[in-house]
């Protein structure tokens, strides 16, 4: 636990840290909303320097949902990189239709291991 949000852990990999951030196991939307804000307050306390690993396995994501991550990046509040799981289907489409516009593009990745690999190179 990161933060004192059951939703943020810290975890340490080749001598650095990542937030991961697990969106997927939020009871409702509004906790999810929370989390989306407590990540960009935190984002810009530490502008580019986060390393960032966010899940959404086998949660659903909605355009209102997009427009609140794409508020919450502002130039002010970018990560150094910021990796993504259980992107398939029509997140996948979503995700790429976000990344057109975001400051910071997200990369997807099929598992926590090869996005912990990329975030820690």
């Amino acid at each position: 636990m990161y933060n004192d949000n059951p939703y943020i852990t810290e975890i340490l990999q080749n001598g650095k840290s990542v937030l991961f951030l697990s969106y997927n196991n939020c009871p409702d939307e509004t906790t999810l909303s929370q989390l989306v804000d407590t990540c960009g307050d935190m984002l810009r306390a530490q502008p580019k320097t986060l390393l960032i690993l966010s899940d959404f396995t086998g949660m659903g994501v909605n355009s209102a949902l997009m427009n609140k991550f794409k508020a919450a990046q502002t130039p002010d509040a970018l990560p150094a990189k910021l990796a993504v799981l259980g992107i398939t289907g029509i997140k996948l489409i979503m995700l790429k239709a976000y990344n057109l516009f975001a400051s910071h593009p997200a990369v997807p990745f099929p598992n926590k291991e090869a996005a912990l690999d990329w975030l820690c190179k």
